[in-house]
């Protein structure tokens, strides 16, 4: 298993209904099989919605390996990576308005 990665989370004021968790994934599928990033994101096919507890759902985009988070590593991702995640999340934001789109770096 990784030890960290950068997800996107989806928070609304009230409850999002499975089907629009589904809309999002397709979603969230469609951008990344329609427009080119630099980053490798990870298996599309294996993306889950998850939940931590916090009824905060989520998706990994990115997995990374590291024994002692690297700060060169750390810089990167956030130079590189997290921007490339933020830009996806700006885009769903204007398909799902009453949807915020949050991406972060979450160790686990």
């Amino acid at each position: 298993m990784s030890d960290f990665g950068i997800i996107i989370k989806f928070n609304k004021d009230n409850a999002i209904s499975k089907e629009q968790l589904a809309n999002i994934k397709t979603a969230i599928q469609d951008e990344i099989n329609t427009n080119e990033y630099t980053i490798s994101i990870d298996e599309i096919s294996e993306m889950e919605i998850q939940d931590w507890g916090d009824n905060i759902p989520f998706i990994i985009l990115k997995e990374y390996y590291d024994d002692g988070m690297d700060e060169d590593l750390i810089e990167f991702i956030n130079d590189n990576d997290l921007e490339e995640i933020k830009e996806i999340a700006a885009k769903l934001s204007t398909s799902f308005e009453d949807v915020e789109f949050i991406a972060e770096i979450r160790n686990w």
